[in-house]
């Protein structure tokens, strides 16, 4: 078992001003204090039956400290943002295994969790092409998370991992326009990554080493002028190179389809009106070759 706290404390003091035709010429200075303080608590409890078995339950709390936001124009804007939010807290709950199986070729770990989460900091949209940050009541989330890996045969080993959030806001906060049931703003309902790796000796202590991966990021809920569905995407990789006890050297393939995912909503830099809405994306096809030396 392990038991254990932290205790914090911070304070912070801002000055924000905005200037510009957007900002309706130049805003006073808005000054703002900031402080807080608390603690936060971890237990851990393992079960370990054997080398090959650990049985293990979490319970935590975690915190983001608060901080200012700037300025934004009223009008156009329907009315001031607040000059600070607030810290957001969460518990954490978590019950999880971790197996091995066939002399370790076979590994599998597995988790259920809950999360408490109290004052979410999230973003407000007024819907004026400026935002600010604001403390959105609590939330709710829980999931299930699944490793596997598998020593396929000898120097080829396949992983896998796979997760699943239901994320919601529980409570009505009408100025940050969110309603009880809500999906949290960026958080996808599922991910997945499964990445294929040979391995195989070359001379000396160098071994050549292939990996291919793919990723799976689920839908998200995101916001600018209003909430906005980005979907799901998949993004896969490549990678082929030689590595040796200080050294490797490899050719990479990154994002081998093109695909081009939508990351976030972003707001532009003028002009910031609906229909020009502006979208953050990946990394197009990148093809290259990276090198590494240890010192």
């Amino acid at each position: 078992a392990t038991v254990g706290a932290r205790y914090y404390t911070y304070h912070s003091n801002s000055v924000t001003s905005v200037s510009g035709v957007s900002a309706n010429g130049t805003s006073a200075p808005l000054y703002g204090l900031a402080s807080n303080s608390g603690i936060t608590p971890k237990l851990n409890l393992a079960y370990i039956p054997d080398e090959n078995t650990t049985v293990y339950g979490t319970a935590s709390k975690g915190f983001r400290p608060g901080g200012p936001n700037s300025p934004i124009p009223s009008p156009p804007c329907p009315a001031a943002a607040p000059t600070q939010f607030g810290p957001d807290s969460v518990w954490n709950y978590e019950l999880g295994e971790k197996l091995r199986f066939l002399g370790g070729r076979v590994s599998i770990a597995g988790d259920v969790f809950y999360i408490d989460w109290s004052s979410v900091q999230q973003q407000v949209a007024p819907g004026c092409g400026f935002k600010f940050t604001a403390n959105a009541g609590k939330a709710r989330a829980y999931g299930a998370e699944l490793e596997i890996g598998l020593v396929l045969a000898p120097g080829l080993v396949l992983s896998q991992n796979a997760s699943y959030t239901h994320a919601t806001n529980t409570t009505n906060v009408p100025l940050a326009g969110v309603v009880a049931g809500q999906r949290l703003l960026d958080v996808p309902q599922a991910t997945a990554n499964t990445n294929l790796t040979y391995r195989r000796p070359l001379a000396g202590t160098m071994n050549f080493v292939a990996r291919l991966n793919n990723s799976y990021v689920g839908s998200i809920e995101d916001i600018t002028f209003t909430r906005n569905t980005l979907p799901s995407y998949d993004l896969i990789g490549m990678r082929l190179g030689v590595e040796d006890r200080s050294w490797s050297a490899a050719l990479f393939l990154d994002n081998l389809t093109n695909k081009k995912a939508l990351l976030s909503d972003t707001g532009a830099l003028s002009a910031n009106i609906s229909i020009l809405n502006r979208i953050a994306t990946n990394q197009p096809r990148t093809i290259g070759v990276d090198a590494a030396y240890k010192f």
